[in-house]
């Protein structure tokens, strides 16, 4: 093996390594933290704008890791690390995210408004 083939090697193996260290990081920097509501306030609308954001964190950070957790199952179990032990009983019977995505709001947001 000549060198400038070595050096290829080693720049593409470099390159690949930092492509995969950025999107891991970016997977780190997107994740959301815990949603952590008291859902006795959600009659009152006091979690409705903290929830919306969770959400869209909830969704950007989904959408980083759809090659890794490309499916409803996977996702969801993405989903119950990210929720309070609160939140948990309420959708520990779903297997699918967007089940539980679905039983969220009502239990955080007042929507008799």
């Amino acid at each position: 093996i000549n060198h400038p083939q070595i050096y290829s090697y080693l720049l593409d193996t470099t390159l690949l390594y930092i492509t995969l260290l950025h999107f891991n990081n970016m997977d780190k920097i997107l994740q959301p933290a815990k949603l952590d509501l008291d859902i006795n306030l959600s009659a009152d609308g006091n979690n409705g704008t903290r929830f919306t954001h969770w959400k869209t964190q909830m969704t950007h950070y989904i959408d980083s890791i759809k090659t890794t957790a490309d499916t409803q199952e996977l996702q969801y179990k993405v989903l119950i690390n990210v929720i309070s032990s609160e939140i948990f009983p309420h959708v520990s019977s779903c297997t699918k995210y967007n089940d539980a995505m679905d039983i969220l709001p009502v239990l955080c947001v007042d929507t008799t408004a």
